[in-house]
Order: C-alpha cells, then sequence, then structure tokens
C-alpha cells in the first residue's frame, strides 16, 4: 500500500473526462460536481486531490473568497451538495473506511494553507466528515 499525496490543481488544467469519470463512480458523485457544471458556475473553481499510487483516492472541488483578512470555502452557488467526493469503499470493513477517509481528508485539509471557515451541504452518502469538523 502506497502512501497518499496531496496537491492543488486549477479546475481548467484538469482533464475533464477523467473527472467525470471519477465523479460518476463515487457514491458521493451527482450532476453538481461534473466538471461542465462546476466550470459554468465558476471558471475559476479548483480542486484538492489526494492520490494514492497515482491514483485518485478523493478529489473536492472548492472556490476561496475573500472577506476582509478571512479566507473561506462556501458552497458553491446552484448546488445542492459539495464536499469530498472519494473512492467508492463499501467492499471494506468500516474500520478501514473511516481509517481511509481520516488520512486522506485529514492530508486535504491541513495541506489547505488559508481557510478560516468551510461552508458544505455534503451528500448524504458522505458518511464521514469528522476531520471537517475537528479542523
Amino acid at each position: 500500500m502506497g502512501k497518499a499525496s496531496f496537491h492543488i490543481q486549477k479546475g481548467r488544467e484538469i482533464d475533464p473526462e477523467q473527472w467525470n469519470a471519477f465523479v460518476k463512480a463515487s457514491p458521493q458523485g451527482s450532476l453538481y460536481m461534473l466538471y461542465g457544471y462546476l466550470t459554468a458556475l465558476r471558471e475559476d473553481w479548483e480542486a484538492g486531490i489526494v492520490e494514492e499510487n497515482g491514483e485518485w483516492k478523493l478529489i473536492m472541488p472548492y472556490v476561496i473568497n475573500h472577506k476582509s483578512i478571512y479566507h473561506f470555502l462556501p458552497q458553491l452557488p446552484l448546488t445542492q451538495f459539495g464536499g469530498p467526493v472519494y473512492v467508492d469503499l463499501r467492499t471494506l470493513p468500516r474500520q478501514k473506511q473511516l481509517s481511509k477517509l481520516d488520512q486522506w481528508q485529514g492530508l486535504l485539509l491541513q495541506n489547505w494553507k488559508r481557510k478560516d471557515l468551510i461552508i458544505l451541504n455534503t451528500a448524504p452518502e458522505a458518511d464521514y466528515l469528522l476531520p471537517f469538523h475537528w479542523e
């Protein structure tokens, strides 16, 4: 098992086919996460991407709004669901699922340099978000 890594990528630099295939295969995937929908809403969106062994494991599209000295990641307008989208872990035992999500979400959160507030309305299938709560 490889070590997970994190990087940020601008939406316009992401391969739309790879992005959409990942979203469609994920239990948290929805219309609101598809490349074309995100780009139509905000051309300046970015994504936090967690990889393991060269494969995407978790992605999270976002925009950063700046208010005074504060930086916050809002729910994108006209989206019912936001937040992390990750590979299907349902075949793993629950403890292993939670361990992976702790690792991946923790990596995502600790690498965002500026985030004073994160506002999310996640898909119902995103049933473990404690790292966001702790942060």
